[in-house]
Formats: C-alpha cells, sequence, structure tokens
C-alpha cells in the first residue's frame, strides 16, 4: 500500500499512524460515520494485489501484513501494518488495482472505509488534502527505503539486518 513524502529513496520515512486524529470536529463526525469497525481472525485477506480498490483500512489493533507475490510461488513481505496505520489508502483515490495483498497475522480489529464513502467526504472536507497528501507522503517514502534497503545494498546479511531494524 502506500506511504509517502518528497525526497531521496534512502531517507528514514513511516506512515504518521495519526491520519484520523488530525480530523477537525466538525469532520470527526463524518470520519467516524463512514467507519464500520469489525474483528478478524488471523489469516483473513483483506484485499489482493491486482484486484480493484473498494476500501481503505484503518488499523485500530492487531497486525497486518502486505506482501507482494512473484511470478513464481513466492511471496516477499513489504511491510506489517499495526495500530493507527491506514492502508489502501492510494488505490482507493486513484481507483487502480491494489499493489499488494493484505492479510491479519493475528486477531485484529480494522475500521473499513467504502471508497464511495471516502471520496464523498474527500470532496465535502477539502481542508482535509494536506494531511492526506502527509500519509501518502509517508507511505511513500517509506516505500522508497524499502526498496533501496533491498536493492542497493552490499550484502544479504546487511539487506536482512536493515529490515530487521525498521
Amino acid at each position: 500500500m502506500e506511504s509517502t513524502s518528497h525526497g531521496s529513496c534512502g531517507s528514514e520515512g513511516k506512515p504518521t499512524g495519526q491520519f484520523f486524529s488530525k480530523l477537525t470536529t466538525s469532520s470527526s463526525k463524518d470520519s467516524f460515520a463512514m467507519e464500520y469497525p469489525s474483528s478478524y481472525a488471523a489469516s483473513v485477506v483483506l484485499f489482493t494485489a491486482r484486484e480493484p480498490a473498494s476500501a481503505l483500512f484503518v488499523i485500530l489493533g492487531g497486525e497486518i501484513r502486505l506482501s507482494s507475490n512473484s511470478s513464481g510461488d513466492g511471496r516477499m513481505s513489504m511491510r506489517i501494518a499495526t495500530k493507527g496505520d491506514v492502508i489502501g489508502l492510494s488505490s482507493t483515490l486513484s481507483g487502480t488495482p491494489c499493489d499488494t495483498t493484505a492479510d491479519t497475522l493475528y486477531f485484529s480489529r480494522i475500521a473499513r472505509i467504502e471508497r464511495r464513502e471516502f471520496l464523498s467526504f474527500c470532496a465535502g472536507h477539502p481542508n482535509k488534502s494536506p494531511s492526506i497528501a502527509e500519509e501518502l507522503g509517508g507511505q511513500i517514502t517509506l516505500a522508497c527505503s524499502q526498496l533501496y534497503t533491498l536493492g542497493l545494498s552490499c550484502s544479504a546479511d546487511e539487506r536482512l539486518a536493515s529490515l530487521l531494524l525498521e
């Protein structure tokens, strides 16, 4: 999924995890009205790569693995989303297929926000654009950092150490 900030791909970046806490009082009521919190058992797939985005997800508790499948049977974990993270934001906004597969690692509590409702919220609260851009920026920075670690590190040991320290 997504995370951004502008700058070099080697910079350290993390999604803010505070996406909805940045809402003003008037828009908070609207944001909570569109959230549908649910509990999910371990190993539940929230969305899969290359499927159309139908919603974004706010992690309220638990851990969600974001992964990509290789052309064979391999699967590479990209990151673990935790409480406060927003996943599926980029695909939900752009209407493009999801880039990753998201599945729960443990029992998780997640608020699903349907694409149509989120886009309506954005249209009704244009003052939230900076918060959305900040979240997307953090997600891109994180993705660039991971690519840098995987693609430009000198050795497999160095890459593994860097990924474990994140």
